[in-house]
């Protein structure tokens, strides 16, 4: 159940977490338009978003730049809350090495067509964008 407070403090910040979601979406766009799409639909996804609003929260008692802290705070966020999944041509690394470097999970794209593409699109965004 949602506390009445904590509704009115996500109102409250709710421009600022706006612009931090635009960020994110700015960070996404890539040259490979296929990966674009699914990068930005992980970060639609929402989700993990608790950080870069106490961030911004304690930014509010001090003089602070905005747009500096929401860069920050979207830092925070993809940091903290977004998967690092990678997909590459080819994938020449098993689960537990990419795990050691903090890749969570890595696609070979490589010989895919369109449909199979957007089918692990679909797959990636489903699994990975809680």
């Amino acid at each position: 159940m949602i506390d009445i407070r904590t509704r009115d403090v996500f109102a409250t910040m709710r421009p600022d977490l706006q612009l931090v979601e635009q960020r994110l979406e700015e960070a996404a766009r890539i040259d490979y338009p296929d990966a674009a799409e699914l990068i930005l639909g992980l970060v639609r996804a929402g989700g993990k978003r608790l950080r870069p609003l106490i961030l911004l929260l304690a930014a509010r008692s001090y003089d602070y730049d905005r747009e500096t802290l929401v860069t920050a705070a979207a830092g925070v966020a993809v940091q903290r809350g977004v998967p690092c999944v990678v997909l590459a041509g080819q994938v020449s690394v098993g689960r537990r090495e990419a795990a050691a470097v903090g890749v969570d999970a890595a696609y070979g794209l490589a010989d895919l067509s369109r449909d199979a593409l957007v089918a692990l699109a679909e797959r990636v965004a489903r699994r990975w964008g809680r």
